[in-house]
């Protein structure tokens, strides 16, 4: 099994105080969290990548 560092994290949250129709009481949220891993598979070819994704999961 192929290694994934994680080279970057990064969190996104937004505040939505209206975004069409009535303006909202109370202010909806949302929220996204990504990372960023290190590719093992760069500058070589790789006929068979299914085995390391399924180990992403």
């Amino acid at each position: 099994m192929p290694e994934f560092p994680i080279r970057k994290v990064a969190v996104l949250t937004e505040e939505i105080f209206h975004e069409g129709g009535p303006i909202a009481e109370v202010p909806r949220r949302r929220a996204a969290a990504m990372a960023l891993v290190k590719n093992p598979f760069a500058g070589r070819y790789v006929e068979d990548l299914q085995s390391a994704m399924d180990d992403l999961k």
